[in-house]
């Protein structure tokens, strides 16, 4: 519906709520307001608008612009991960092996980085705004920057909020933070790698964000917040140290992710980004019906509720585990969920390009069998991504996962994370507000 439209319907509305009222009787006439001419260059503040001083700074070393727009000093530093994880359902053990490439495109050097440990949130203690179940938070077995091995420090040697003056180099952390102090400070225009290797439990179902679950007859996994993840360094504030408590969103930096899911046989991943390797994880029947699924606005069953039961849902290879490979690329954050007993539904919603032409997105739906509804939500999901890419902006990824879990509705970019609405109604309108 174009603009026009909208405002047609709008019109259309107001005349029918306003044609009559009880009994039939007809509505008073209103007079027609006058008509007042403005000229907005000539027409006098009411008062100044205050600019906050930070914001001012950024006026000043032109990274900002006094309508809001970026100035011709913007920069915008950036990052790319590439993450080896595996994940024992049984004890919802996550480990996983980082490699963190961070690039500094502001104009200052670097001594040390910023980095989110939000899992840390379930460690006694630490600070939050509503309750989280205790798993113990995130365990960093090594962490390493340019190549050496760094030791943690306390945070009266490396404090969380600042930098100091010939600290030595290693790492502090302070609940849902971290400071990695640097060897050497990275330049303007160089780059720094970190490496990361890490193991945390995810928290149960009564858990925010992330969590699994036991229901449906399965256990499903909703993850989320679950890598140690570069803060966000910008022109106005220096690094965001603000500690995750549990509620809120989440500023982060773009990048570009490389991502391998190790996970039981027989377990489907979805996630942001695309699959990379179908050939090693799905069978040749459910590649066929998944390239079917891409071609048509009708839903396909990918891997179906007997796959599972005669254990082909996926490939069946040597060992008991399979690895799944996602890429993304200019994305804020990565984000999973697994099974081993979702149904996979697909289907593709066709949107505008932006270019006069249209492009192919495709749609994905993940679920235990009993799920209400769930049968309908690759086409609730096509139809809201052809809705809102012709009412707002186009949709701007090649795929959208629809997973339904323990989570009671959040939206990471390519996935998002959907409860069990009892109603049509309902489950229409959780996923139509998340993939919105």
């Amino acid at each position: 519906m174009n603009r026009a439209s909208i405002g047609s319907l709008a019109v259309a509305m107001a005349a029918a709520g306003c044609g009559s009222i009880g009994g039939g009787s007809v509505a008073p006439s209103v007079p027609e307001p006058p008509v007042i001419s403005v000229d907005a260059a000539t027409r006098p503040m009411l008062r100044e608008i205050p600019v906050p001083d930070f914001y001012r700074q950024g006026l000043e070393a032109g990274t900002r612009s006094a309508n809001g727009a970026p100035g011709p000093a913007y920069w915008q530093n950036s990052v790319s991960y590439t993450i080896d994880a595996e994940l024992i359902p049984e004890s919802a053990t996550l480990r996983g092996s980082e490699r963190i490439v961070y690039r500094n495109r502001s104009p200052v050097a670097m001594p040390s980085l910023v980095l989110n440990l939000s899992q840390n949130i379930y460690s006694e203690g630490v600070p939050r705004n509503r309750y989280a179940p205790i798993t113990g938070g995130v365990t960093l077995a090594r962490v390493a920057a340019q190549g050496r091995t760094l030791q943690q420090r306390p945070t009266n040697q490396i404090p969380i909020g600042a930098d100091v003056p010939n600290a030595e180099a290693g790492y502090s952390v302070q609940g849902t933070l971290a400071r990695v102090r640097l060897p050497r400070a990275v330049e303007p225009g160089d780059s720094v790698i970190l490496e990361i290797d890490w193991q945390h439990r995810v928290p149960p179902a009564t858990s925010f964000r992330t969590a699994w679950e036991d229901a449906l007859d399965a256990r499903a996994f909703h993850v989320a917040q679950w890598y140690p993840q570069i803060a966000t360094y910008d022109d106005l504030h220096g690094w965001a140290t603000t500690p995750y408590l549990g509620d809120g969103e989440f500023y982060l930096e773009y990048g570009d992710f490389e991502v391998a899911i190790t996970v039981p046989i027989g377990y489907l991943v979805g996630a942001t980004g695309e699959l990379t390797n179908p050939q090693d994880v799905l069978t040749e029947e459910a590649r066929q019906r998944l390239r079917t699924a891409l071609t048509s606005d009708s839903t396909t069953q990918v891997v179906t509720e007997a796959d599972h039961f005669a254990e082909n849902a996926t490939q069946a290879r040597q060992g008991d585990r399979l690895t799944w490979r996602f890429s993304a690329s200019d994305v804020r954050d990565f984000a999973f969920v697994t099974s081993d007993r979702y149904v996979w539904d697909a289907t593709a919603a066709t949107i505008p390009d932006g270019a006069g032409g249209t492009r192919t997105v495709a749609v994905h739906a993940l679920y235990r069998p009993g799920a209400p509804n769930w049968s309908s939500a690759a086409e609730y999901g096509r139809h809201s991504t052809d809705l809102f890419s012709e009412l707002l902006v186009p949709y701007l990824y090649p795929q959208i996962t629809i997973a339904e879990g323990p989570i009671s509705g959040m939206e990471y970019p390519m996935i998002v994370f959907i409860p069990r609405p009892q109603s049509v109604e309902g489950l229409y309108g959780v996923i139509a507000h998340e993939v919105a």
